[in-house]
Parts: C-alpha cells; sequence; structure tokens
C-alpha cells in the first residue's frame, strides 16, 4: 500500500455506506436554496471505480431543465488543463520541445517586445505562466459580438507582447494558454477545435466535451447565470484554449482519472507515464499555495502533512469549476456549477471530508500586511512627460504630469487630463488606474479603465497601458476584455500639443 495511504487510513479511517456523501448532499442543497446557485453537478472517483455521480437543480430555470451528471458547464479556467493534454501529446510524439523557444511554434504570428527577448520565451514558460506575456483577454456577449471574434494569430500579432524577463517570476496568463492553442494548431496542422476533438476528445472517450469558440449553444447545456439571477447573453471567445472547453461532471471525472494513469473502460491510451508525470511537475513557484504550476496543473488544498493535491479550478461570468486530484489516493473530484462565485471548492471539501473524516485542507500562515507602496515620486519621475501608446491602429499621443506631492495625470490624444488612482512608486516602476480610455476599435466596444505599469530608463519611460472592461455596476456587469499598449514617455518641457 502507497505510504500516504497507510498514514491516511490508519489516522482517518475511509468512510464507508450509501449515505457517506449525505453531509456534501446538504451542502449542495444550500448553495441552491439560500446563495442562489442555479445547479451543481458533481462526480467522485477513487482507483479507477466512480463512487458518486449526481446533478442538482436547473440547468436551465426558465425551461425547467434538471442539471444532471451528464449536463454539459463551461469549464472556464479547466480548459487549460485539457489544452495541456493536447500540448503534451505533441511533446510525446515529439513535435515540440518543452525548452524550446514559442516562436520556432508560432509561424507568422509571433510573440514580439520593446523591453525583453521575446525569442527566449520558451514552451514551458508559457504553460507554467513564466512567460513575462503582458495580460490580454477578451470575451464577446451576444449574438452581434459573437461576428467581432477574430483568429488567434490576429489576436498574437496584436497583444503577443512580452513585458518582462522569461522566467523571472510566476504571474498567472489567461493569454498564455490561447497562444498555446494556437501552437497546438500551427504544429498539428489542424484547428485547435478539430485537434482537440479527433486527439483528445475522442481517444478518452468523452462524448460531452468540445471546444466552444462561438458560443453557439449545445445540446444538454447548462444556462450560465449573472449576479442578478439573469441569463448571460450568448458568450464567445477568441481564446477558447484557456476558457471556452465544455464538459460535463461525468466526462470531467472520467478525465481525471485519465490524469492519473488509471485505466477507464471506452479509453484508448494517449499519454504514457513519464509524459503524465511531466505534465504534473510543479515547475514554476509564486507565493501563494496555488502558484506552483506545471502544465495546465497546480497544486491545489492539501491534506495537513498528507499528499498534496493537484488539479484546477474555473470562474468567469456564468462559471465556477474545481477538478480536484489525490494522486497518491488515485482519488478525483469534479465539481460544476452554472453562476460565478458559487464557491465550488466549499462542496469539494465536503467530498473530501465524507472519504476520510479528520480531512482538514492546509493551513495557510496568516497573509502579512503588505507595506504601502511610496506614493512620493522620485526627483527623476516628476515633471511632464509626452510621447507615444502604439496601438495596432497606429501610435497615438499621450502625456503624463508627475508632480512633486504624488498626484499622476494621464492624458491620450485630446481626452481630458485624468487622475492616475492608486498611483505607486516602487523600485522604479509606477502603477496606477485612470479612466482615459484607448482609442482603438477593440476597447472602443465597452466601457473601461484604463490601468499603467511604467518604469524607468534612462531618460525615458516605457511600459503598457491595459484597458479593462468590466465588471461595472449596473450597464455592465461582466469581464468583457483586457487588452495591453506599449507606452513610451521622454521628459518635455512643457507638453506640447496636449494642453
Amino acid at each position: 500500500m502507497k505510504r500516504w495511504g497507510v498514514l491516511l487510513l490508519a489516522c482517518m479511517s475511509v468512510a464507508h455506506g450509501a449515505d457517506r456523501f449525505d453531509a456534501a448532499r446538504a451542502r449542495i442543497h444550500a448553495k441552491i436554496e439560500n446563495d442562489g446557485v442555479p445547479s451543481v453537478a458533481v462526480a467522485v472517483a477513487k482507483d479507477g471505480r466512480v463512487l458518486w455521480e449526481e446533478g442538482f437543480g436547473w440547468a436551465d430555470r426558465e425551461q425547467r431543465v434538471a442539471a444532471d451528471p451528464h449536463t454539459v458547464y463551461l469549464l472556464a479556467s479547466i480548459s487549460k488543463t485539457f489544452t495541456g493534454v493536447g500540448l503534451m501529446n505533441l511533446v510525446q510524439q515529439g513535435k515540440i520541445t518543452l525548452d524550446a523557444p514559442i516562436n520556432d511554434y508560432l509561424g507568422s504570428a509571433r510573440l514580439h517586445s520593446w523591453f525583453a527577448d521575446a525569442d527566449a520565451v520558451t514552451v514551458r514558460q508559457m504553460a507554467n505562466h513564466t512567460s513575462g506575456l503582458a495580460p490580454t483577454e477578451q470575451f464577446f456577449y451576444g449574438e452581434r459580438e459573437a461576428t467581432l471574434v477574430r483568429p488567434t494569430d490576429l489576436t498574437i500579432a496584436r497583444y503577443g507582447n512580452v513585458i518582462r524577463t522569461p522566467g523571472a517570476r510566476f504571474e498567472y496568463n489567461n493569454f498564455g494558454y490561447g497562444v498555446l492553442g494556437q501552437v497546438i494548431a500551427q504544429v498539428s496542422g489542424q484547428p485547435f477545435a478539430d485537434y482537440m476533438r479527433r486527439q483528445v476528445f475522442q481517444p478518452l472517450n468523452l462524448t460531452r466535451t468540445v471546444v466552444s469558440s462561438n458560443g453557439a449553444p449545445l445540446p444538454n447545456t447548462a444556462i450560465l447565470y449573472g449576479p442578478q439571477d439573469e441569463r448571460i447573453p450568448r458568450l464567445a471567445f477568441d481564446e477558447p484554449a484557456f476558457v471556452g472547453i465544455q464538459s460535463s461532471a461525468h466526462d470531467l471525472v472520467r478525465f481525471g482519472m485519465f490524469l492519473l494513469g488509471q485505466r477507464v473502460p471506452g479509453q484508448r491510451t494517449l499519454l504514457d507515464a513519464a509524459t503524465l508525470s511531466e505534465m504534473r511537475r510543479m515547475t514554476s513557484h509564486g507565493e501563494g499555495i496555488e502558484d506552483d504550476y506545471g502544465v495546465g496543473l497546480y497544486t491545489m488544498d492539501t491534506y495537513e502533512g498528507g499528499p498534496v493535491g493537484v488539479g484546477h479550478g474555473g470562474s468567469m461570468s456564468g462559471s465556477h469549476t474545481n477538478l480536484f486530484l489525490l494522486p497518491e489516493e488515485g482519488l478525483v473530484i469534479a465539481v460544476l456549477t452554472n453562476r460565478f462565485a458559487s464557491a465550488p471548492a466549499d462542496v469539494r471539501n465536503e467530498i473530501l471530508r465524507a472519504l476520510y473524516p479528520k480531512w482538514r485542507g492546509k493551513t495557510l500562515p496568516p497573509t502579512p500586511e503588505a507595506s504601502k507602496p511610496p506614493s512620493q515620486p522620485p526627483a527623476q519621475w516628476q515633471g511632464e512627460w509626452a510621447g507615444t501608446l502604439s496601438t495596432y491602429e497606429g501610435d497615438k499621443r499621450v502625456a503624463l504630469r508627475v508632480q512633486p506631492d504624488g498626484d499622476v495625470h494621464l492624458r491620450i490624444e485630446n481626452q481630458p487630463w485624468a487622475l492616475v488612482d492608486r498611483a505607486s512608486f516602487r523600485d522604479g516602476s509606477l502603477q496606477g488606474l485612470t479612466s482615459a480610455f484607448v482609442p482603438t476599435s477593440d476597447a472602443a466596444r465597452r466601457r473601461h479603465t484604463t490601468s499603467l505599469r511604467l518604469h524607468s530608463e534612462g531618460d525615458r519611460l516605457v511600459g503598457v497601458a491595459i484597458a479593462n472592461s468590466g465588471p461595472f455596476d449596473g450597464a455592465d456587469p461582466y469581464f468583457v476584455f483586457a487588452l495591453n499598449y506599449r507606452v513610451e514617455l521622454r521628459r518635455a518641457a512643457a507638453v506640447e500639443g496636449l494642453k
């Protein structure tokens, strides 16, 4: 018996009996009745055998369609785990090398940079969130916006900007898995959705798992619900590899069994043990428990002193999901819901306590109180600056005023001067948020704020401006986009043309 198996069986006594999951059922009913969660679908497997599958609540409230284990849910970021499997399949075939430059596999849709060596970014760094890629993501709501979805290579050409030294630090980046989806398409010679269907879903006999980029409704799909219990409009993506895969609890738990190397009836061999182990190996390490990341998998809540859990969660407008694996125990838990902030981890933990009555999640040390970033600008930052904001539609004029008292104002083109709120100066950089808007067609489709990330290079300030849309109360309750643009400023005695 495995070492941790001995510990857990000795210390916690695995629970038995048909009613072992009653506490988890009670937690699910409470979330539906008290917290407004429309539905929950759950599946549990151990040692290659499904122990429990069940659906609760309404997949579609208005049509009174009940959820069941085969109801299809939007997985949100669990999509990254599936993309990781697609990537590792090509690695196993010798068509991709994890530590090779990712630009070697992107064709004409190459990463670029004004601040770092984009050709130094490796496939592994993109997969473990240490690439230094600027954040970018776009969501499209409703029938009209669904027509605006663009090919991934165009998104990379516009926004594939590396802004930090590759490998320097972990920073979770959705766009990175969109780039990996393009790598898969380029190397395989197939559209990402076709490759995943033929090379991942079909071999694993996942009959209710699909890639959805255009948001078209599928049979037996859970409706996405928003913060006011409203039906979220049709939702489309330009980067389905990081967020756009849909699946059922039944399929997802069987996918988890495959990730543990268990033989599942109806599944063909896809990845060998060494490749699965490499996928689960954590190669980047941040400050939080979920910042240890491999390829599409990260370290999750663990038993105090016991085996390490791995998996992936997902959350976005209308979706909150959890896939949890205990490799040393052969355990897989899948929890899917169709509303954001419905805390599927709570349900997962009830399931863990049902199997191991003394289970308790790892107790994290108190988060140290962050020191307040200096608000007084260094002397070299003070004064007037003028330059350009570079976009795919050409350069835009931009100006910055940094006053000795710490007030910072930004102006883009002929817009009014806008205060840079929460401006902070630390380690030679300026960060802050402003109401100034970026005048491009991508950013103009929704109301947005703009965050600045600038650093000093001699007589220049360089960095990025990131247009962020939503959620805004009232008119726009959903997250829509984050779009990055290069900024370069030089000192000016007066900001000419922008008065």
